[in-house]
């Protein structure tokens, strides 16, 4: 009997970029949140929108990166997280 899994991702902090608030405001969204002490922490994963709904994105991603990275922050994709957590989750999975 073979088992399947669908695996669901939460975000921790979302950019809002599909609003269109212009890259200032993504940049804000993501390092200091829409609440106070409510952006970006180790271990959160980030939500932002590839498609032409998000046109800002691409020009509010560079300062994201390096204002995280001069944090020592480590950015990788989800499915490096996926990888990295298979050997313990689910429990006897073989993700």
């Amino acid at each position: 009997m073979r088992i399947e899994y669908i695996i669901t991702f939460i975000f921790n902090v979302d950019s809002l970029d599909w609003k269109r608030p212009g890259p200032e405001a993504i940049i804000n969204n993501i390092i200091n949140g829409r609440a106070k002490n409510k952006g970006a922490a180790p271990g959160d994963i980030l939500l932002f929108h590839a498609s032409d709904s998000a046109p800002d994105t691409p020009k509010a991603l560079p300062v994201i990166i390096k204002t995280l990275k001069s944090k020592n922050y480590e950015l990788v994709p989800v499915g490096v997280l996926l990888q990295n957590a298979k050997e313990s989750w689910p429990p006897g999975s073989s993700l």
